[in-house]
């Protein structure tokens, strides 16, 4: 049975502060790039809650947690061991290799190779097939030249599948977008994005609900905000969470994760230190991928965005650490949309999160969404998790319908052209500049 965060409370006695002072004491920042140490390690600790505090408070690299089974994941230096048997139980689940090595053991044990995880090169081809199926309705968006920002660190460019009837045209219509992989390890979160695609493109024409969506709305999919990370983790090493920035002392990478600009590092599981898996960069959007994602939103203003994570089997909304004005009607929105899911939900990790930025700076209505139970089980699961997770975004795609989303055209009231506005609302009191703002898609 899930249990409300609320009753996840730290417990104070004299004997854990204690425990956590001598724990940090022995904290070892990781070597960021020595491959060879770095393990993935299973904890189930002697006090949930204060071990989370101390992962949490050492910016540790937490994977995972399940609720329910009482255990922690965590990528970590083998240094760390000594803290971690002081919580409690530890049990080394793998040290990190390259993924291709990781599948060609698993098809030389009789996995079925393919379908399978896929590279950015065959996530891109991918796109292409979807296009050449879909020609009317699919169009394949490099997003680094429609936004005109950077190229990833290794010289890589964002792509997005774009679904509508006048798929070439910008049309004056409520968006939808989804995307993964903004941690680099997170392979399954692909398959997720990827299925909201093949779903919405075979149904289309076969069955209103589908034909609607693509008719009235625009949808898009961005499965790879990180694709540096993506490669790295396929030949060198399947726990890596970062980008690829060369940081110029030896280590590599930010977590884009932590580099949104709305309530950077201001609380939870973040860090200034370079090594550190949780850097959250030198400064807010710091990073190309997340400059080409913020712009996208500005662009496209979506009514709706999901970012896929691994893993948990959770649901997390706005804010963890600022006041959340809507809170009644984002919290029953997050309930019937996990519970199609049979998800737990919990509080973000750290501000500077992407889906925060979506829900202050566009009016999103947007949820980071932990899948499954590990990063890249075999791949059965995760075809079994992509079914879990579909009556989710089904059924948040139907809010326009149902409710309690608002929409409308700004119009200016002599020319009768359409305007960008700021749209406020007197009953709802934000506190954390929150923005409402239209768009202009075409002036006629």
């Amino acid at each position: 049975m899930w249990r409300s965060p609320s009753t996840h409370q730290v417990q104070t006695s004299n004997r854990w502060i204690l425990a956590l002072a001598l724990l940090t004491l022995l904290a070892v920042p990781a070597a960021a790039e020595d491959v060879s140490e770095t393990l993935h390690v299973r904890l189930a600790p002697i006090n949930f809650d204060v071990a989370i505090t101390y992962l949490e408070e050492t910016h540790s690299d937490i994977a995972g947690r399940n609720w329910r089974e009482g255990t922690i994941d965590v990528i970590a230096h083998q240094s760390r061991l000594p803290e971690f048997w002081a919580l409690g139980e530890v049990t080394i689940i793998d040290r990190s290799r390259p993924f291709k090595e990781v599948l060609a053991e698993r098809i030389a044990n009789g996995e079925a190779p393919d379908p399978n995880y896929k590279t950015y090169g065959e996530v891109l081809a991918w796109m292409d097939s979807i296009v050449a199926n879909n020609p009317t309705i699919a169009q394949k968006v490099n997003l680094t030249q429609l936004l005109g920002t950077p190229p990833t660190e290794e010289g890589r460019e964002l792509y997005a599948i774009k679904l509508s009837d006048n798929v070439a045209v910008d049309e004056d219509e409520p968006t939808f977008l989804f995307d993964s992989l903004h941690h680099a390890r997170e392979l399954n979160t692909i398959e997720v994005t990827m299925d909201t695609v093949n779903i919405i493109t075979e149904l289309y024409g076969v069955i209103p609900g589908a034909t609607k969506l693509v008719d009235n709305y625009e949808t898009w999919v961005v499965p790879v905000v990180n694709p540096d990370g993506l490669e790295y983790v396929w030949n060198v090493n399947q726990n890596w969470r970062k980008n690829r920035r060369d940081n110029m002392d030896g280590t590599f990478g930010v977590d884009l994760n932590r580099n949104y600009p709305f309530l950077w590092g201001v609380c939870g599981n973040n860090s200034s230190n370079t090594a550190s898996e949780v850097y959250k960069g030198p400064f807010p959007l710091s990073e190309p991928e997340a400059q080409t994602m913020v712009a996208l939103g500005e662009k496209i203003r979506p009514t709706i965005n999901i970012s896929y994570h691994s893993f948990g089997q959770e649901v997390l909304p706005p804010y963890v650490c600022a006041n959340l004005a809507e809170e009644p009607i984002v919290n029953a929105v997050r309930d019937k949309y996990r519970e199609r899911m049979d998800y737990d939900w919990r509080f973000a990790s750290s501000s500077g999160e992407s889906f925060e930025w979506f829900y202050n700076q566009v009016s999103s209505v947007a949820y980071l969404t932990e899948i499954g139970t590990s990063f890249q089980p075999p791949f059965n699961l995760t075809q079994e998790e992509v079914l879990r997770v579909r009556p989710g975004w089904v059924w948040l795609l139907q809010l326009q319908d149902i409710g309690p989303l608002v929409q409308g055209l700004v119009t200016d009231s002599v020319t009768g052209e359409p305007i960008v506005a700021d749209v406020a609302s007197n009953r709802v009191n934000f506190t954390e500049s929150d923005v409402t703002t239209t768009r202009v898609l075409y002036v006629r």
